[in-house]
C-alpha cells in the first residue's frame, strides 16, 4: 500500500486563532436574553420552595420529637425512683430528689398513694403528649380518660400548668 501524500502548508493561510476576550464580550452568541434569564429565576425558586417545604416541615416534628424525650426521661426517672424509694413521685419530688430536670412544659401526677404515674408534655407546636407507668411509650393526649392514674380534676390541672387547653 502507498502511504497518502502529506498536504503542504499554504504560506499565505494564517492559523486559527481563540477570539480575545474582547471580542468575546461584544459577541452577541453568548449573551444571556431575558428568557434565558427568567427561566433560570425560576429554576432557583422551585428549588427554594422544595427546600423550605422540607424545612418547615421538619420543625414542628423535631419539636414534638422533644416533648417526646421529655416524658422518656420521665418514665426512667420514675423508674429510678421506684426502684429506689418504692413510690413513684410527683414533679416537685423527682426533681427535689434530682431525678428530673424538667421545665415548665412538663406535667407529672401520681395517685396518693404513688403506686402509679402520670406525665404530660406540651410541644411548641401546642400538641399535648402523655405517658405513664402502664404506657410508658409517649403519644398523643386526644382524651384525658387516656390517664387512668389520675382523676379528672387533676389530670385537667395538670394540662393548665403547662399552658395547654382543656380536653
Amino acid at each position: 500500500m502507498k502511504p497518502s501524500p502529506r498536504r503542504k502548508k499554504d504560506p499565505h493561510r494564517r492559523a486559527r486563532r481563540l477570539p480575545s476576550a474582547a471580542t468575546a464580550l461584544r459577541s452577541t452568541a453568548g449573551a444571556f436574553d431575558l428568557p434565558s434569564i427568567l427561566v433560570g429565576v425560576v429554576i432557583v425558586g422551585v428549588l427554594t420552595a422544595g427546600v423550605l417545604v422540607s424545612v418547615l416541615g421538619v420543625i414542628p416534628f423535631s419539636q414534638d420529637l422533644e416533648s417526646k424525650q421529655d416524658l422518656a426521661a420521665l418514665t426512667t426517672a420514675e423508674g429510678v425512683s421506684k426502684v429506689r424509694d418504692g413510690v413513684f413521685r410527683d414533679k416537685a419530688g423527682l426533681k427535689g430528689a434530682t431525678l428530673l430536670n424538667g421545665g415548665d412544659t412538663l406535667a407529672v401526677g401520681t395517685d396518693a398513694n404513688g403506686s402509679c404515674f402520670a406525665g404530660i408534655s406540651k410541644s411548641e407546636t401546642g400538641r399535648l403528649f402523655f405517658n405513664s407507668d402502664t404506657a410508658p411509650t409517649p403519644k398523643e393526649l386526644t382524651d384525658h380518660a387516656a390517664l387512668e392514674c389520675v382523676t379528672d380534676t387533676v389530670a385537667q390541672d395538670m394540662i393548665a400548668g403547662i399552658g395547654g387547653h382543656a380536653l
